[in-house]
């Protein structure tokens, strides 16, 4: 059953959307917290935590996530400015990997920082 009925994503998408969303939950009592669709790919590619949430104890929603996106060559972000009528958007992986290592390199090239 999906959390959230996104008429902009197909069935499988929507289980995506679902699955990513149930991590958000589950780490922070958020179904959808800014920053899910790197987090949880962070989670599911790298390991690590994320709030509450640990990949080590979220590992069999992490490889059905992980799975799903790869055989649908899709990822799931919700833009700052969505198509009218949509909350989420399924992006190609080639574009969503360009985008996560935009985003992760900021964590790694910050003064002090020493990623998550």
């Amino acid at each position: 059953m999906a959390l959230i009925e996104d008429p902009c994503l197909t069935a499988e998408e929507q289980h995506l959307y679902d699955l990513m969303s149930e991590i958000s939950e589950r780490s922070w009592y958020a179904g959808w917290l800014i920053g899910t669709d790197y987090e949880v790919w962070r989670l599911a590619h790298e390991g690590g935590t994320w709030g509450r949430g640990a990949s080590s104890e979220l590992g069999e929603d992490l490889r059905e996530i992980r799975a799903l996106s790869e055989r649908l060559q899709r990822w799931i972000v919700r833009p700052d400015q969505p198509r009218e009528g949509c909350d989420a958007e399924s992006i190609p992986l080639t574009s969503w990997q360009t985008m996560y290592d935009a985003w992760r390199s900021t964590w790694t090239s910050s003064p002090g920082s020493s990623g998550r």
